[in-house]
């Protein structure tokens, strides 16, 4: 019997380790390519790039199905490519940043070769578009309607955890857990399911009290993370290499402009490792409210307590340390509670 039971876990184990061999092909439509910069995670091998003036052919092994960031030469990937296996075909261009239109970066502009990466690739342009200030319920509704659309014609497919994991910014926990019940339950704790789950889970901090840390200023002088000398204290962790942190940064020297600051003190918390990528980021985009600098980042004590990984991360706390509100990129959407 037990040569039986070690017979089994050897099969199971060479059966679920075996990688997905993968390919992608494209063209760079803004010059001759001199290197190919691909965002490496470990859950993906790579085993040859090939260039040839202004294409190339990449060719690896994946240990899932899941999205691959592809840049070139100077310029890093905007948005990656979802990849199963199947060969798709890309076309590249350089498109400005969302938060500073001199800072350029890659992204995949035409997709061919893989129903499911198509159909992808146009619900991720829609997302995308959440960072506008025209962005409305309406256009949230499209892009819910599409997501579900894309569950129901590839039901086995990870395309649509990844999706789901770009509008927990935009949808209600309700709404999530809908969209979640219907992906297979064998897929739920695949690719990014356990972060959606996390997530959703992290919502249910709400009412907790809390340690008021405190973390060194832009100065190196240590401050408590919450002003208790304040209603409410609005925190917004963040780095300089977010993108969405960095366009908020910009947008709330208007909205602080509205916000009553002797009810609500306003914190930014840096999570870089560099304090001059820190201070620069703090310059270029004139912020004026505290920041303060978590040097060990992710790794740190409060990270911990408030178990998130991703940025931007908002909390809203009250005088007496309890959280009142929290979420990814949940900015806007706190700070009308209190203003």
């Amino acid at each position: 019997m037990k040569k039986l039971f070690y017979l089994f876990l050897l099969l199971s184990h060479t059966i679920f380790s075996q990688q997905i061999p993968f390919k992608i092909t494209g063209t760079y439509e803004d010059g001759l390519i001199k290197k190919v910069n691909v965002h490496r995670n470990p859950t993906f091998t790579i085993d040859t790039i090939i260039i040839n003036k202004d294409k190339f052919v990449l060719t690896g092994k994946l240990d899932y199905p899941r999205h691959i960031n592809i840049g070139f030469n100077d310029f890093e990937g905007a948005r990656g490519v979802y990849t199963d296996g199947n060969t798709i075909n890309v076309k590249y261009k350089n498109t400005p940043n969302l938060i500073d239109s001199k800072v350029i970066e890659v992204s995949p502009i035409s997709i061919s070769g893989n129903p499911i990466t198509i159909d992808d690739h146009k619900i991720w342009g829609l997302i995308s578009q959440k960072f506008s200030d025209n962005f409305s319920f309406k256009d949230k509704a499209k892009i819910m309607n599409l997501i579900e659309k894309h569950r129901e014609k590839y039901p086995n497919s990870l395309s649509s955890l990844a999706l789901i994991s770009n509008i927990l910014d935009i949808a209600s926990t309700d709404e999530i857990n809908a969209l979640m019940e219907k992906i297979p339950i064998e897929n739920q704790d695949k690719y990014l399911g356990p972060s959606i789950k996390q997530s959703l889970k992290k919502r249910s901090l709400i009412g907790m009290a809390i340690k008021n840390y405190s973390f060194p200023d832009i100065n190196g002088v240590e401050k408590p993370i919450i002003d208790t000398t304040k209603q409410y204290t609005f925190i917004m962790f963040w780095d300089a290499a977010c993108g969405p942190c960095r366009i908020f940064n910009r947008k709330m020297n208007d909205i602080i402009k509205t916000i009553d600051l002797d009810k609500v003190a306003i914190i930014g918390v840096s999570l870089d490792s560099n304090k001059l990528t820190w201070k620069k980021a703090i310059k270029e985009d004139k912020v004026t409210w505290t920041q303060l600098n978590i040097k060990e980042g992710f790794d740190s004590e409060i990270i911990k307590t408030l178990n998130f990984n991703a940025l931007p991360y908002d909390l809203l706390v009250d005088k007496n340390l309890v959280i009142r509100a929290n979420g990814y990129d949940k900015s806007f959407e706190i700070l009308s509670k209190v203003n």
